[in-house]
């Protein structure tokens, strides 16, 4: 794959810290979330996610003379996906890039946290407090690693709303429309973008 390794060299030491993480990378992306007054959310993902110790992978030049093994790296990280059941599509869309749609949904007053990818790859996370409070807050990678990822042609664009009936105490949101249950949207166009977040109390 010689031409992946031309566009992906300047990425391997930008993802190479990242590799023991797992990290996975949104892109092109709608996500929302609904949280009621009463604890329950659900929370919901369609777009693109980038592994990016695969990436790093391929921009080494790791697979060139080996299709076979990145077809069978390929499988693992579907599979590692997988392994949450709230995947409902997950398929290979290039280099190392999934195509993917998540839905999950439960209760913040018994879960009391919840992160999308996961703990140790968030990049959307929420937490809830004995006195009532969800925090609502995006993580991105370290500013560096942003850089290099941008100039090599990666970032992250889309689209995240959150629908509630609590009390938002704080929030950062590009938009904010209706009364009752008000939806507030944040139009993300690349990862150096602010970070959503939002505090608010559940009754």
């Amino acid at each position: 794959m010689p031409n992946v390794r031309q566009s992906l060299r300047l990425l391997c030491l930008a993802v190479l810290l990242l590799a023991a993480a797992g990290c996975y990378m949104p892109d092109r992306f709608q996500a929302g979330m609904q949280i009621r007054n009463d604890g329950r959310f659900a929370f919901s993902y369609e777009g693109q996610l980038t592994a990016l110790y695969l990436l790093q992978r391929l921009g080494r030049g790791d697979f060139d003379d080996d299709p076979e093994e990145f077809r069978r790296y390929v499988a693992i990280y579907e599979r590692d996906l997988r392994r949450d059941s709230g995947f409902e599509e997950v398929s290979h869309l290039r280099q190392a890039t999934f195509r993917t749609r998540y839905a999950h949904n439960g209760n913040l007053r018994r879960d009391r946290t919840f992160n999308f990818v996961r703990f140790n790859s968030r990049f959307f996370g929420v937490k809830s407090f004995e006195d009532g409070r969800v925090e609502i807050s995006g993580d991105r990678l370290n500013r560096a690693y942003m850089d290099e990822l941008i100039r090599g042609g990666f970032d992250t664009r889309g689209v995240f709303r959150l629908w509630t009936d609590a009390k938002v105490l704080e929030h950062n949101a590009d938009a904010v429309e209706g009364t009752g249950l008000v939806m507030y949207t944040w139009n993300i166009q690349t990862m150096r973008d602010k970070l959503p977040r939002v505090v608010m109390a559940l009754r």
